[in-house]
């Protein structure tokens, strides 16, 4: 698995396939969804924030966090 820095994104299908939730970041895109623009911190990376907000719009919906924190809730 390798993830672009200039743009990409990550998607959570259901088991039809389909689209459940989207990050899109950077030059990617992906139909209806707003990217984020990226991160401008070296070893930074994205949450969503708050957690459970999804407008897709990911400018919106995401911010840059550092230091990283997999896996913990903000």
């Amino acid at each position: 698995l390798a993830l672009r820095n200039e743009g990409d994104q990550v998607l959570l299908l259901n088991p039809a396939n389909a689209v459940v939730d989207a990050v899109v970041w950077g030059n990617a895109a992906l139909p209806s969804v707003v990217p984020h623009p990226g991160i401008s911190t070296i070893g930074a990376s994205i949450e969503r924030f708050p957690a459970y907000q999804d407008t897709d719009d990911c400018a919106m919906d995401l911010r840059e966090r550092y230091p990283p924190t997999p896996g913990a809730l903000p």
